[in-house]
């Protein structure tokens, strides 16, 4: 019985923490690949009228967000390795 409601626990613990976590990256994705996006695009996408939103994100917010999860993981990539 007490095996159940840990596993329970656990696996109700562990949802949380991913889409916490998941907002997160996403969120920060956004803000950091958004400057990358304007430039490499001269300033078309990401569009003023698209804003970010975690219930429905647009196809340029992900495009945006893994941009700027690329850029994240490149420098972090770059200043462990110097």
């Amino acid at each position: 019985m007490l095996d159940d409601f840990f596993e329970g626990f656990s696996r109700s613990l562990g949802w949380f923490f991913g889409h916490v976590v998941g907002h997160l990256l996403f969120k920060a994705g956004y803000w950091v690949g958004w400057p990358f996006v304007k430039c490499i695009t001269l300033g078309y996408y990401p569009s003023k009228r698209q804003r970010y939103s975690r219930r429905d994100p647009f196809q340029e917010e992900i495009w945006t967000s893994c941009i700027g999860l690329l850029v994240l993981i490149s420098s972090a990539v770059y200043l462990f390795t110097r």
